[in-house]
């Protein structure tokens, strides 16, 4: 017996690689394959948005995830990083953190960032503050298993350190990794699967709205069914 999940296949720079599972038949042999397609941790919303995000590379198995909890209204915001006409993201953090200590002041919430350098920044801009709410600080790759009844999700700026990550690896590292499949951001896609459904009711994704990354331009211009800031409506 075998297990793998294709769509958090996100530690290739330690050796995972996702072939493994998704042409198991060829690399391995013959096999029935069976596809657990059940959550009970998020809800409708989270699982459509991060289902279709991650199946639009074609080299990822299809699955139609049902979830336990239905709802019928988005939860996946995405929010611009303007407060008061100005950029700033740590404001914005707390702005969505007094909104949740307001109305579920028991929930857990998950402060998310591509690299530990961003977190650490916005850690230490919370630390004179008096939150009620359990806050949690992961980077992508370490929230894997875990969850949060809120996320936010942050790093979503065009550039090498931005979200998905413009950096190229050195040659010489990259000759030593496994293969990667062609489509565009492949892995980095995955890493925002794995972030989307940390959440067990909704995920906060905040944004520089004049230089966003190419995954809040898909989730804009492909008709995601998330909800929007009206400062990202129309650019």
């Amino acid at each position: 017996t075998a297990v793998g999940d294709d769509w958090q296949s996100i530690y290739r720079f330690s050796g995972g690689k996702l072939e493994l599972t998704t042409r198991f038949n060829e690399l391995v042999g013959s096999h029935t394959l069976s596809k657990l397609q059940k959550t009970f941790r998020y809800n409708n919303s989270i699982a459509d948005i991060a289902g279709k995000f991650v199946m639009q590379n074609p080299e990822q198995y299809k699955k139609h995830v049902i979830t336990h909890t239905q709802i019928e209204n988005e939860q996946v915001e995405v929010l611009d990083d303007l407060v008061k006409g100005q950029h700033s993201l740590m404001l914005k953090v707390k702005q969505v953190l007094n909104t949740l200590e307001k109305s579920d002041p028991t929930a857990s919430v998950a402060i998310i960032s591509r690299y530990r350098t961003q977190l650490n920044k916005v850690q230490e801009s919370l630390a004179s503050q008096t939150i009620k709410n359990s806050i949690n600080f992961w980077t992508y790759h370490g929230s894997k298993g875990l969850e949060a009844d809120y996320c936010i999700l942050l790093g979503f700026e065009k550039g090498k350190l931005g979200f998905p990550s413009e950096q190229q690896e050195e040659l010489l590292v990259e000759s030593l990794l496994p293969s990667l499949d062609n489509f565009p951001h492949s892995e980095e896609r995955r890493l925002f699967y794995v972030g989307l459904t940390r959440a067990k009711h909704k995920v906060f994704i905040i944004t520089n709205p004049d230089s966003y990354s190419v995954f809040i331009k898909e989730l804009i211009e492909q008709d995601y069914e998330i909800k929007l800031s009206p400062k990202l409506i129309n650019t």
